[in-house]
């Protein structure tokens, strides 16, 4: 006799998307992206002119080489902070596509993403009064100086929508996790003592699976709250780090996945 059907489509559901590792696409996060790599191309071939008009001034020091430059120069940087404003806008767009953060985790990244915006166009402005080389190197040095803040709020923000995705996906499993339970309570009757004593082993895997899960999340998020460095190889090996614990944190879920399977194994039939 059958007694999880309706169990089984439901995590089934959630076993094939979270195994598969692939999340739903979505219109604005896809049109965001596309914009940030057209942005990008702009930017590359920008820079590349920029490169050419440098050598040229710095071979020659002509006052045409020199007009060139500062030009150039414009016009790169212009493309740089619309790059870095592209990509934060395509986090913003997946901020609001993950189902998994809270409103405060939410929110905070939000706001970073409002506060790096706000010295990007601060910095947008600055260009068109550049005049000289030292108004380039001047304007061009802020967004530098600023540039790791900037990347620590990116880094945060990228790892904040990995663990929303997770939790999204534990959240899921637990909903399926609470119905597989209210099965195998019903069905104790027809299950003999056999069956319900491995029945109970699985459940208490499960459960240790999930309390392991829930103190790597903890972690995790306190981690990724003082994330910071005082340089961009640094902050990349710390975020490293926490991407092997979210790492570890997606096995703890995947193995609660199999152990749910076998224990509908065990309900699938009375004998």
């Amino acid at each position: 006799m059958k007694v999880f059907s309706k169990i089984s489509l439901i995590l089934g559901i959630s076993v094939i998307i979270f195994l598969n590792g692939r999340s739903p696409v979505f219109a604005s996060s896809e049109q965001a992206y596309q914009d940030y790599v057209y942005q990008y191309d702009k930017y590359r071939a920008a820079y590349n002119e920029f490169r050419v008009a440098k050598n040229e001034y710095d071979k020659f020091k002509t006052l045409t080489s020199q007009t060139t430059v500062l030009e150039k120069t414009k016009v790169m940087l212009t493309w740089r902070n619309n790059l870095l404003r592209a990509y934060l806008l395509f986090l913003d767009e997946k901020l609001n596509e993950n189902p998994g953060l809270n409103d405060s985790n939410k929110s905070l990244y939000k706001t970073l993403i409002g506060n790096e915006n706000s010295f990007l166009e601060k910095n947008t402005e600055l260009i068109p009064s550049i005049g000289s080389i030292n108004d380039a190197k001047t304007v061009s040095s802020k967004l530098e100086s600023h540039y790791l803040i900037l990347q620590t709020s990116i880094r945060q923000i990228i790892l904040g929508l990995i663990s929303g995705q997770l939790n999204f996906f534990y959240g899921r499993l637990d909903t399926s996790l609470t119905a597989l339970m209210t099965v195998l309570n019903d069905s104790r009757e027809f299950l003999p003592m056999s069956k319900q004593s491995i029945a109970d082993r699985w459940v208490v895997s499960i459960n240790s699976k999930k309390n392991l899960y829930e103190q790597k999340m903890d972690g995790i998020g306190s981690n990724i709250a003082v994330l910071k460095s005082g340089r961009i190889a640094d902050l990349d090996q710390r975020m490293g780090e926490i991407q092997k614990d979210l790492g570890e944190a997606k096995t703890y879920l995947q193995d609660d996945i199999s152990y749910m399977k076998e224990l509908m194994e065990i309900l699938r039939y009375k004998e």
